[in-house]
């Protein structure tokens, strides 16, 4: 299969969303910096190889063992027909970065894929927290621990209190005659 004239040159820019993020990351050409950080990302994610057939690129059929850590997606821009492909990418996967490029519209190659160690840096470099943002199971425990103990608690000492007060009631001495 070879590539369509639309897509000879691959991707343009992209915008990247996940967990920890403070809003959408925009991978774009600019500067000599952002330029430099837009073509370790192409690389590193092997978004053209996934489109263009004449690139070399291996892609795997599944993932590989274990836990990735958090997801998040790379959406690119395809400048000649103004659509878009998407990548998830899991830079806190144990031993390097992994790579899914589902099969959607213009994908040659769909697969999973270990990225080179150098796209978590690059990542990084526009704003990818350097550690994977706690799960959000347990920065929520954390927050919300301490108030379940302490309502607990309130709630512990109000029902004694009701039912110490309604067992002096029922005890009420009986006139005598």
């Amino acid at each position: 299969m070879t590539a369509t004239p639309a897509l000879a040159k691959g991707v343009d820019k992209g915008v990247l969303t996940g967990p920890g993020l403070s809003g959408p990351l925009r991978i774009e050409p600019g500067d000599e910096r952002s330029s430099a950080s837009l073509d370790l990302i192409r690389e590193g994610s092997g978004v053209n190889p996934a489109l263009i057939a004449e690139l070399p690129g291996e892609f795997l059929a599944g993932p590989p063992p274990g836990e990735l850590g958090p997801r998040y997606r790379l959406a690119w821009h395809l400048p000649e027909d103004d659509s878009e492909v998407v990548q998830d990418l899991y830079p806190y996967a144990p031993g390097a970065p992994v790579v899914h490029t589902p099969a959607q519209k213009h994908v040659v190659r769909a697969g999973w894929r270990q990225a080179p160690a150098f796209l978590k840096d690059a990542l990084v470099g526009i704003g990818l927290p350097r550690e994977a943002p706690a799960a959000w199971w347990t920065s929520w425990w954390w927050a919300a621990a301490p108030a379940a103990v302490i309502a607990t608690a309130g709630a512990v000492v109000i029902l004694r209190r009701r039912s110490a007060g309604a067992g002096a009631g029922a005890r009420r001495p009986t006139p005598s005659a």
